[in-house]
């Protein structure tokens, strides 16, 4: 996919299938998000933060959704959100963490460090796919941001 074209959706999970299994998830709505992933938190930051690689999408609009997992290389989870939310790129965009743990802690760290929402991934594939859909809806087609009306 072309960097600099808008993106409706970043997905941020270093495991391969489950970075294809949201993708086709959100390939199944109605009206298919624009989607991008990367695979690290690193990656995730210098995309959201437009640094390094992506330092040439600094005039273009953010993401409307991540979904980002907490477990990450290089940077964790809450270090994503840590350095979105600090940052003057994208702060604003919804970010929902999509992770596989249940513990109090890290539910209360995302939400401390910004996060919009927090979603244990669930254990069928009916049921993942399910909640992808049902929150990607959510955030593209009923939230509201400040800047929804520059994008449509």
């Amino acid at each position: 996919m072309n960097t600099t074209a808008p993106v409706d959706v970043l997905v941020v999970d270093d495991d391969a299938d489950d970075r294809s299994l949201t993708l086709r998830a959100l390939r199944g709505l109605p009206n298919p998000p624009t989607s991008f992933e990367v695979e690290d938190g690193q990656q995730a930051i210098d995309y959201l933060c437009r640094l390094g690689d992506f330092s040439h999408l600094a005039d273009t609009p953010c993401p409307r959704l991540v979904l980002l997992d907490l477990k990450l290389p290089f940077r964790t989870g809450i270090e994503v959100l840590q350095a979105v939310r600090g940052g003057k790129h994208c702060r604003a965009t919804p970010i929902v963490l999509l992770t596989s743990s249940e513990h109090e802690r890290d539910m209360s760290n995302a939400y401390d460090a910004g996060a919009n929402g927090y979603i244990v991934k669930p254990g069928t594939y009916a049921e993942y796919l399910g909640w992808i859909r049902r929150t990607a809806e959510y955030w593209l087609e009923i939230n509201r941001t400040p800047t929804d009306r520059l994008k449509r």
